[in-house]
């Protein structure tokens, strides 16, 4: 049977992908805390400023964010809960041109970790790694 708290990490794992679609920054960068780590390949955001700096260069771009046609798939398929830390993996998918002919554009695995604070879970740390 899972936990509430796991319930609540699946949950905001896909509040992270639908806040990256359709959410502003600051709602984007609600999810994270202060000192978050977010990387990709050789690049790491350090701190809750560089990762919502990159979603706005991101969305700027029309990479991601409103208007992209752009959707992250996110399947959490294991989430471990250790007190007010967890860990969790998920795959994703990155799916462009949703309004015409959706096409999968890229398939990767997130590593998070998550850190239980006064507000709820929060992700501490992501690291998206090639599936």
């Amino acid at each position: 049977m899972e936990s509430s708290d796991d319930s609540e990490i699946r949950a905001l794992i896909a509040r992270i992908a639908f806040l990256s679609d359709e959410g502003d920054i600051e709602e984007y960068g609600s999810v994270y805390t202060e000192d978050a780590t977010w990387s990709a390949g050789a690049a790491t955001n350090a701190g809750l400023a560089e990762i919502k700096a990159s979603s706005a260069a991101r969305r700027a771009d029309g990479t991601t964010g409103p208007g992209s046609h752009n959707r992250h798939i996110t399947i959490p398929v294991d989430v471990h809960v250790d007190g007010d830390r967890a860990t969790a993996v998920s795959y994703f998918l990155f799916v462009g041109s949703v309004e015409t002919a959706p096409q999968i554009k890229r398939f990767a695995v997130y590593d998070d970790t998550f850190v239980k604070t006064s507000d709820g879970w929060r992700c501490s740390s992501r690291t998206v790694r090639q599936g």
